[in-house]
């Protein structure tokens, strides 16, 4: 998991980091980020699909 999250812009892994280890909703994302809710949640659903696009669990190898 950590090759995938290293594989990441930073802003995608920024995004994720908010999300899943500080528990923040897209609507507390977008005033970290000083952007609209909407924008917050188009980013982290990008964001979550390109992490997902290079994720392998170790058994898929």
């Amino acid at each position: 998991m950590g090759e995938a999250m290293d594989m990441l812009a930073d802003s995608d892994r920024e995004l994720l980091a908010l999300t899943l280890w500080e528990g923040l909703d897209p609507g507390e994302i977008a005033t970290v980020l000083g952007c609209s809710r909407n924008a917050a949640r188009i980013r982290l659903h990008r964001a979550r699909k390109r992490f997902g696009s290079g994720y392998r669990p170790c058994d898929a190898v």
